[in-house]
């Protein structure tokens, strides 16, 4: 495939694009997803790759070089694609990821050559695998559970518990411990489970918040095809959607506080100087702070009427100063 080749097919998405590196990301991104994919569908290929790079740019933490974040991309393209997928094609996948999770270099399934070309990756960089496929297994069980149920049925806290996996954020995290070859002692792992944990809320809510207005739209016209969404669930009760958007922006502010106090927390504590829990911390740190920024950035193309709601939550790296 030609560069000029995969240059036309992300021309729709170029005026988004960050930068020459975002654009480079993008064009690997896209060409990685139409080699693994049995779909043909260039378009469809094109927006997940400039999506993934997005993301993932804007995510990675500070101190990371290229080939790493186009790693992470490179999940992130399989995110978007379990995402998307239906209910029999995650079903599938999961059987897959059921054995003992080996690569094979078969691929039947739409998404085992994109998972045995990551794995192949992250095993040639080196560093145990074992939490990032025990977190994909948990990001495809989280997703074949939203498409099969009837999320009207859903408690907050019900609805809550599974966009924290949905969201993707523990599949990033344990995908970049991978990268970087972060261990845990067992009282580190314990430690980091609290930050992850408002992490995931965070990433959940920020989503949330950006697509409450699409989400809406859906709900009004298919309520089985809309996502799971916190804020629309606590428009219910709250009875008016400017009501479940203020809750909305002041949970998630209330989140950043708890995270940003957590962080200085184990930075100042006992495991404090561990090189491990600080990469790890940044790793998180670095998705929050690029979450909220991504989603600031696609308001023009995917969350059209969130800006006034995104500009009102408050950046983690504001009380990191």
């Amino acid at each position: 495939m030609s560069l000029e080749t995969s240059a036309e097919s992300l021309l729709p998405f170029d005026a988004f694009m960050l930068d020459d590196r975002h654009r480079d990301l993008s064009r690997q991104a896209f060409e990685w997803s139409l080699k693994c994919s049995h779909s043909p569908d260039r378009g469809e290929h094109a927006h997940r790759a400039f999506l993934a790079a997005m993301f993932g740019s804007f995510c990675a933490p500070r101190s990371s070089n290229l080939d790493d974040v186009l790693i992470s991309v490179k999940f992130l393209v399989l995110f978007w694609q379990i995402d998307e997928a239906s209910a029999l094609e995650v079903q599938g996948f999961i059987r897959r990821l059921q054995g003992d999770g080996e690569l094979t270099g078969t691929a039947e399934g739409e998404f085992d050559q994109y998972y045995e070309s990551l794995m192949a990756t992250l095993l040639r960089v080196g560093h145990d695998v074992a939490g990032f496929r025990k977190s994909l297994m948990d990001l495809c069980v989280a997703v074949l559970h939203e498409k099969k149920s009837d999320k009207e049925d859903w408690t907050e806290e019900e609805m809550l518990g599974v966009r924290k996996v949905i969201c993707g954020i523990p599949a990033f995290a344990e995908c970049w411990r991978s990268i970087r070859g972060i261990g845990f002692s067992s009282e580190v792992a314990l430690a980091t489970k609290n930050v992850l944990d408002i992490t995931c809320e965070l990433a959940s809510l920020v989503n949330d918040i950006a697509s409450f207005d699409r989400d809406e739209k859906t709900m009004q016209i298919d309520r089985q095809e809309a996502d799971a969404n916190l804020v629309l669930l606590r428009m219910r009760s709250l009875g008016t959607r400017e009501a479940a958007l203020e809750s909305g922006i002041q949970w998630y502010n209330r989140k950043v506080e708890e995270f940003h106090l957590a962080e200085q927390a184990l930075l100042t504590g006992e495991h404090g100087h561990d090189p491990a829990l600080r990469s790890y911390l940044e790793i998180l740190h670095c998705a929050i702070v690029g979450d909220l920024a991504t989603s600031k950035h696609l308001v023009p193309m995917r969350y059209e009427g969130s800006a006034p709601a995104l500009a009102r939550l408050v950046k983690l790296d504001d009380l990191s100063r």
